[in-house]
């Protein structure tokens, strides 16, 4: 793992994700015709809680966007304390490095390989006597290399985190781009379910977790028992009088502990 996002991965791993992820690893199977395991019982206690999940999606999107800053944040400010460190000569030093000529090597003045030195000692009447001498630095050489591939690993670590903000904000902002990203997921599902699901933020964000992690043919039967038992009503608002009864329906058919 990549020490500059972790932070931002630490924070994001909420009580809420971890039960997604959970219930997600269970669809394949509930969903499969000849897995006997699992009872209808199951799947509608599956469906009710993945409907809920939707329902406080954004404030798992809320988590992800704040954990995507910091990720942002702390990328910049490893860069400018690295820059500060060398006097503000890390900024430009891949690009200089690129564009120099086989005369003038910019990275050695920022690590020189030779340097005037300074001894000080005593002599034998014990006055302090200094003499200067010309210091060879080798490990010069190698924080030069260190330093240049640092550079472009957090040009790449920029550009990324930018590319993903930018993703976040267009995800945040059009809902058109939310439904034909998750459309891209799932072709194979209504087009006019899916456009009434993505148009709350927390919704679409749910349900990307989920058309990632299973198989497309999953996910829009999941998507259709959603609307069709009605864990959602045409508005794809969450109907809670309707879970009530499928609630009720679903512990009616719980099997009993015989005496």
């Amino acid at each position: 793992m990549n020490p500059n996002i972790l932070p931002g991965r630490i924070i994001n791993n909420p009580i809420e994700y971890g039960k997604i992820v959970k219930s997600i690893s269970k669809l394949p199977k509930i969903f499969d015709f000849k897995n006997e395991e699992f009872s209808s019982y199951d799947k509608n206690r599956l469906l009710q809680d993945l409907a809920d999940h939707m329902f406080t999606g954004s404030r798992l999107f809320f988590f992800f966007f704040l954990c995507e800053t910091l990720c942002l944040i702390h990328i910049i400010a490893e860069f400018w304390f690295i820059n500060n460190m060398l006097n503000g000569q890390f900024s430009l030093l891949g690009y200089r490095w690129v564009m120099f000529s086989a005369k003038s090597d910019p990275l050695i003045k920022i690590f020189p390989r030779l340097a005037k030195c300074t001894f000080s000692y005593f002599g034998p009447s014990g006055t302090r006597e200094t003499r200067d001498a010309l210091c060879f630095l080798p490990l010069n050489i190698v924080n030069e290399k260190i330093f240049t591939v640092m550079w472009f690993w957090f040009i790449l670590l920029l550009v990324l985190a930018l590319f993903e903000m930018l993703n976040i904000c267009l995800v945040l902002l059009l809902p058109q781009y939310r439904y034909f990203n998750l459309r891209s997921l799932a072709p194979n599902t209504d087009y006019k379910v899916l456009r009434r699901l993505t148009s709350r933020v927390g919704y679409y964000f749910v349900l990307k977790l989920l058309a990632e992690n299973i198989k497309p043919y999953y996910f829009k039967e999941i998507i259709e028992q959603l609307i069709l038992d009605e864990f959602f009503d045409y508005k794809c608002i969450p109907s809670h009088e309707k879970k009530s009864l499928v609630y009720k329906t679903v512990f009616e058919n719980v099997p009993k502990n015989k005496a």
